[in-house]
């Protein structure tokens, strides 16, 4: 049963999509909380559907193929769905635990379960299952996000409450992401989650950096002995993907510097591709194939030689606005955010609009709170003051 037809399936997409859009043009409820996002997540929405002209014009692609290879932007409009409605946090946050555990779940089945059980594997790798340190790796990176979020959320809890219970669960994702067995994932949901006393405070302490100190001679520990650690086949192959690397660099190179035309092909992008469907699509399968270069390898720049440089500034603005609002997130959610700025050289999330929705929908819901809070405080004092 592959992936692509269960959970990422073309009709369920366009299903989810246009109930979003019907939702979002009936009449709107009042809903507590600002919309502090609006135009850099509009953005994110609609360039892509703009970058299909870029791409007919530039590369001839046909506009509706652009539109349709293009049309999962549009899970970005989730975010003013939920400020239609005024989800609290808890919600928010079961929802997106939810989802995390039952990829967690998938994850430890199917690696038990495989070949006799054939769960999910991403697209175009339904026959190309990867082993590595005797484990299969299956390609389910739009899960993973998910399981980043609930991960820090349960470490929170964890460190917060002392409780048994909050371990258990922080030992479920952390398996599930050793099953990811990727590289950059690991690094990139580790290295914060090391320096957790660091992002918890809004000033810097010498307790935070004796936290940094510890945790860089703990990252040295872990690379003397990583055949220890995780196996010898893996530092093997680590070795190996030096190479996997060097394209990188090269994929890079190629779609960041030279795959243009001109100037307003670099604002616009030259559009996603549809493999098989156009003359567009078949040069990028081409160059994949002969090259070995990948859009999808390289994370934003990859998202650059896509959706132009109005798309990158969008994604600058968006963290930008978040660090404004930094003092007013839980720990959990700065772990995340940072997680997802180390991971943009190589896997961008951004693409995952579904995901990044709720999560800047919860960063609003923090700060509003906040705000709540302040509010009240101010209220409290200027009641005892004219009681005086």
């Amino acid at each position: 049963m592959p992936y692509e037809s269960v959970v990422n399936g073309r009709i369920v997409k366009t299903f989810i999509i246009i109930y979003l859009i019907i939702a979002l043009v009936q009449k709107r409820n009042k809903a507590r909380g600002g919309i502090n996002f609006k135009y850099e997540i509009l953005l994110l929405a609609i360039l892509p559907l703009i970058s299909a002209f870029s791409s007919y014009y530039y590369r001839g692609q046909p506009i509706l193929i652009g539109l349709m290879v293009a049309r999962d932007s549009l899970f970005w409009l989730l975010y003013f769905y939920l400020h239609k409605y005024g989800y609290s946090k808890n919600d928010i946050i079961k929802v997106i635990t939810i989802i995390a555990t039952i990829s967690a779940f998938i994850f430890i089945f199917q690696q038990v379960l495989y070949p006799y059980v054939y769960l999910f594997n991403s697209l175009q790798h339904y026959d190309d299952v990867e082993i590595r340190q005797g484990l299969y790796r299956f390609r389910l990176f739009p899960l993973v996000p998910y399981i980043y979020f609930a991960f820090y959320y349960y470490l929170w809890k964890l460190l917060k409450t002392k409780r048994l219970n909050q371990l258990a669960w922080v030992a479920l994702f952390t398996i599930a992401i050793y099953l990811t067995l990727t590289r950059q994932i690991y690094f990139c949901i580790f290295i914060p989650a090391l320096f957790y006393q660091f992002f918890k405070k809004n000033k810097v302490s010498r307790k935070m950096l004796y936290s940094l100190i510890t945790g860089f001679v703990l990252l040295y520990i872990v690379y003397q002995n990583l055949d220890f650690i995780i196996g010898s086949d893996f530092v093997e192959i680590t070795k190996e993907q030096g190479n996997e690397d060097n394209i990188r660099v090269l994929s890079y190179a190629f779609f960041g510097l030279e795959y243009w035309v001109d100037e307003i092909n670099m604002i616009f992008g030259n559009g996603a591709a549809s493999w098989g469907n156009s003359a567009y699509g078949n040069e990028i399968l081409d160059i994949e194939e002969t090259k070995g270069l990948y859009r999808s390898d390289i994370g934003i720049v990859g998202l650059f030689s896509m959706y132009g440089v109005a798309y990158i500034i969008a994604v600058i603005c968006l963290y930008r606005k978040f660090f404004k609002c930094y003092k007013s997130v839980p720990v959990y959610i700065r772990l995340l955010v940072i997680a997802s700025i180390m991971n943009l050289p190589l896997a961008c999330w951004m693409e995952n609009g579904f995901f990044m929705s709720m999560v800047f929908y919860l960063i609003d819901r923090c700060c509003y709170f906040e705000k709540d809070l302040i509010v009240a405080k101010v209220s409290n004092e200027l009641i005892k003051h004219n009681n005086k």
